[in-house]
């Protein structure tokens, strides 16, 4: 696939895997406007979902449990900021809601409370691999209409609407960069999660 005109390497690398799930979740969701979206986990995708959404005029809210991570979100384009301190669904239910939470979080236990700070009609979307599983009350589900939606890379076309996004300005991944003999060192980085956002290795010149 051809990079759009003014799309650096390093910062479409993380849109091939990252941007193209954070994309894609964005896509299932079914987003109209006016939608209220949350983003629940400002990481590697998260970062990416936030800035997507925003491009697409949505008012975006963050999820985080990092009180860190909120100058963070607010920097890149999030209207409101949500600093979990005991139930992400509730607090958010206390916020307004949203009808749309995309999440890349891997606690299915925030999950399963986030679910419960959906509007009627509302989609919970996740991205997230664990071994626990979402829990869900059907009581509300049945009554406000609200939907859990699984999302991977799905349409080759998601992939090719970030990268134009990057490409716009819209989205800018925020990336590390190291070169090739500085690996074990990223590696030591990533482990003890002190990567923000993502890494990308180049080439040693």
């Amino acid at each position: 696939m051809l990079l759009p005109d003014g799309l650096a390497w390093d910062a479409a690398a993380p849109l091939f895997c990252g941007g193209f799930s954070a994309m894609s979740a964005y896509r299932t969701a079914r987003p109209m406007a006016g939608d209220r979206i949350a983003i629940l986990g400002i990481g590697g995708l998260g970062h990416l979902a936030l800035q997507v959404a925003g491009a697409m005029g949505h008012e975006v809210v963050a999820i985080t449990n990092s009180a860190e991570k909120a100058t963070a979100a607010r920097d890149l384009g999030a209207d409101e900021v949500l600093v979990v301190r005991d139930h992400a669904g509730q607090e958010l239910l206390a916020m307004g809601g949203a009808d749309i939470i995309l999440s890349f979080s891997p606690s299915m236990k925030q999950n399963s409370q986030a679910f419960h700070g959906l509007r009627p009609g509302g989609r919970l979307v996740t991205t997230a691999v664990s071994a626990e599983p979402i829990e869900v009350d059907p009581i509300p589900m049945l009554f406000k209409q609200t939907s859990v939606i699984g999302s991977a890379h799905n349409d080759p076309a998601d992939l090719v609407d970030m990268l134009k996004l990057a490409a716009e300005g819209k989205v800018k991944p925020a990336l590390e960069t190291y070169r090739f003999h500085e690996l074990n060192d990223v590696m030591v980085r990533l482990a003890d999660g002190k990567v923000r956002f993502r890494a990308v290795v180049l080439q040693d010149a």
